[in-house]
């Protein structure tokens, strides 16, 4: 019975994480880069978490700005498509800022707290980023800009 229950699991969470790749570098001492490339489903949305490695190396460091890069990889979302960035608190720390993503260009957007307050974002957990009104099947990434 266990063994079902686990084959049933897997059949029924790894489709739904659908295609992501997560690419975290140091710049310097002071200045890193967190890559979250997705794939959305067939309703135009995706979610990806970041892993272990990505969430351990991430620890102590700030977000201070994400880039949309619609046109990184083939198939990009739909235009006015929209990100979430959310703590593990489930705080979107952009404050719904970056929403209606333009599907030519890229554009940065720094933290925003209540939809005012603007400023960086400490990392004490993992990240979750949503994506939504995106087209079924395309791609896009997405770059956090991290500070000490």
């Amino acid at each position: 019975m266990r063994r079902l229950f686990l084959i049933v699991i897997t059949a029924i969470i790894i489709p739904s994480m659908l295609w992501a790749d997560q690419t975290f570098m140091v710049i310097d001492d002071n200045m890193a880069t967190l890559t979250i490339t997705w794939e959305s489903n067939s309703a135009g949305a995706a979610a990806v978490t970041t892993n272990a490695s990505s969430t351990a190396l991430m620890q102590g460091w700030w977000v201070t700005m994400a880039i949309t890069n619609p046109r990184a990889l083939p198939n990009p979302p739909d235009d006015n498509h929209s990100y979430t960035v959310k703590d593990q608190n489930g705080i979107d720390i952009f404050g719904g800022m970056l929403a209606s993503r333009d599907t030519l260009n890229s554009e940065p957007m720094i933290p925003c707290i209540g939809g005012s307050i603007y400023g960086p974002w400490p990392v004490t957990g993992a990240l979750t980023v949503g994506v939504t009104g995106a087209g079924a099947s395309n791609t896009g990434t997405i770059i956090l800009l991290l500070a000490r």
